[in-house]
């Protein structure tokens, strides 16, 4: 039979399909970006497992050690470096070339020991990002939609909002503001992070401004008071959504890299 769906006490034609066909030509979309650029992507060298392990490991240990000796580390040039124990991941007999190969490993084990601080709060973001898949879903099932608009369609907002603002910091804003440089890791993941946090601000007052207009019976159904205006319009909930669409694109891509 017909798919239908309950706005508000009315029961009305729909179809739940939608949210599936707007997330299928959406990944169709994403993988027909991925496939266009496919002959421009440069492969990267990058230092094995194992030698990032030995200088990182080695470092700690010579660090332990010079507790007792009273040796300090080597003098790197490099301030991101000297001053912490990786300055220890350098040992005299190393030549001119091994040097310079190490002094490049610790100088990224020291960007990722200072990005890991930003995971301490990734639990909170988490917690605060489901909220978009459960009480935001339920809040747009009380506000005013069209009738073959399901609640769940409209999360796809955050979906195209990703796909379209990712080229643009990728193409546009980074290399605005840096350059040939990569951007810092963790002011992007701070930028992120108070994305979320303004939307989900925005979210709140979204459903004040609901339970201001109407109230809740015993088995949870909304009604209107009849003289505090209609329903809310549900496109109100699209800049909440926009903002976890851009708040993805600062967190989530730097948490992988």
């Amino acid at each position: 039979g017909e798919d239908r769906i309950q706005n508000g006490d009315k029961m009305e034609p729909s179809g739940y399909y939608i949210p599936f066909w707007l997330c299928a030509c959406l990944a169709l979309c994403g993988v027909a970006t991925f496939a266009s650029g496919m002959r421009g992507y440069a492969e990267l060298s990058h230092d094995s497992s194992s030698e990032i392990f030995a200088a990182l490991f080695g470092a700690l240990w010579r660090r332990i050690k010079s507790c007792f000796t009273k040796a300090q580390g080597e003098t790197t040039g490099d301030p991101t470096v000297d001053g912490s124990f990786l300055s220890h991941g350098i040992t005299p007999e190393m030549d001119a070339e091994a040097r310079k190969k190490r002094l490049g490993i610790l100088r990224d084990l020291r960007q990722s020991i200072t990005a890991c601080k930003a995971f301490f709060v990734l639990p909170l973001y988490w917690l605060l990002g489901n909220q978009y898949s459960t009480n935001f879903i339920l809040q747009t099932s009380w506000m005013d939609r069209p009738s073959y608009l399901p609640p769940e369609a409209i999360h796809n907002v955050s979906t195209i909002t990703s796909l379209l603002f990712i080229p643009f910091l990728d193409k546009v804003a980074f290399p605005f503001f840096y350059g040939q440089r990569k951007p810092p890791t963790v002011p992007r993941m701070a930028i992120g992070f108070m994305c979320t946090v303004v939307a989900v601000a925005y979210g709140a007052v979204l459903q004040m401004l609901i339970i201001h207009r109407g109230y809740f019976d015993d088995a949870e159904k909304y009604h209107l008071y009849p003289d505090r205006g209609g329903r809310l319009s549900v496109w109100y909930q699209i800049p909440a959504y926009a903002l976890q669409g851009i708040s993805g694109c600062f967190v989530d891509i730097t948490a992988l890299e």
